[in-house]
Parts: structure tokens; sequence; C-alpha cells
């Protein structure tokens, strides 16, 4: 029994597709386009929140600090007004000036303004005049004087130096007026009189 060769595959030819009908176009089929392949979304990493770097302002520059010296200090009473003098140097000016005797318990204070003690506002250097009066109930003996200057920064400095308190001068006395001496009155005197001619007299004659 023979069997025959079974026919290669692709030897027949492909059977050819009818034509379209008159006026239908045949449109070919696009190729499918492939499919793209998602790539991994990237990981975000934060972003460090960094904090702003603060520079200092530039501050404004400061006035030298003043200086203050006590050139004479007189010899002090109670009640009686005296003077001290300091020599004051103030870059930024002058604000006020505070003096104070201290002898524990007590201390004297006095605040005066530049132009009480014979300076300006505006004075870079001055020779201060500052007044003081010791009252009479004060204790008298050794204090301790502290001169202190404000100048227009709130810049303030300082000096010291013993003062010693004397008693009060005496009271001067008040003179005794002397007794006014009484004057006696001039004894009046009888004017002289003058004798008078009889002119009956003289016709007689």
């Amino acid at each position: 029994m023979m069997i025959a060769p079974l026919p290669r595959c692709g030897s027949h030819p492909r059977p050819s597709l009818p034509p379209p009908p008159p006026g239908i176009t045949v449109q070919p089929q696009p190729s499918p386009r492939p499919t793209p392949t998602l790539s991994p979304l990237p990981t975000l990493i934060p972003t460090p929140t960094t904090t702003p770097t603060s520079f200092p302002s530039p501050s404004p520059t400061s006035a030298a600090s003043p200086s203050i010296a006590i050139a004479t200090l007189p010899e002090a009473q109670q009640t009686v007004p005296f003077s001290v003098l300091a020599a004051v140097t103030a870059p930024a000016g002058l604000a006020n000036f505070t003096i104070a005797a201290n002898q524990p318990p007590l201390t004297l204070t006095y605040q005066f303004s530049p132009s009480e003690v014979g300076c300006t506002v505006s004075s870079l250097v001055c020779t201060a005049s500052i007044p003081m009066v010791v009252p009479a109930n004060a204790p008298t003996g050794n204090y301790q004087l502290t001169v202190t200057v404000q100048d227009g920064a709130d810049q303030t400095a300082e000096a010291s130096a013993s003062l010693e308190i004397l008693p009060a001068p005496d009271p001067t006395p008040t003179p005794i007026p002397s007794p006014t001496p009484t004057v006696s009155p001039t004894p009046t005197v009888s004017p002289t009189p003058i004798p008078i001619s009889d002119p009956t007299h003289r016709d007689q004659e």
C-alpha cells in the first residue's frame, strides 16, 4: 500500500480576498502600538529646612565714657554754703550731676543740671562748680563725698574724696545800742528892755 506524501506547508497558494464592493474603500488596519513600559516613579527626598542665618545688625558706635575728677575740696562748715570743683570730660554731652555726702546712717544728696554748675548740655569738657550746704542738724566729722556725672548716653562716672564738716561758726553777737543821752532844754533868756525916751520931756526942755 503506498502512502502519498503530504503536501509541504506553504506550498498552497494563499487564497486571495475577494475585492471589496465598489464604492467601499478598505482601510488597512494599523499595527498595534506596543504598550510603553512605565518606569518607576523616583522617590522624593524632602529638602531639609534650613534656618536662615541671622546676621547681627551693626550697632552704632557708642560714645566714649565720661570721666570726672574732684579738683578742689574746700573747708566745709554747717550752714555755710561752699562749692566743690570737679573737672569733667563727656564726649556724649552732659545730662546731670549728683553730689552725695555720706556719714552712716546719714546721706545728704543733691542733684543739679549742667547749667546750675556752670556747664552746658553740649559741653564736652567742663569744670563744674557744684554748690552744697550742710544743715545745722547734720553731725560734724568726716563724710565720704561722691560726685557723679551722667552724660547724654546715660553713661556715668564718679569720683570720691573725704570731706570734713566743721561746726557752724559762732553767731556774731548783736551790738547793744548805748542809751541816747537826754538833752536838757536851754533856759530861755529874757531880752533886756531898751528904755524909750519920753517926747514930752523933750518939749519941756
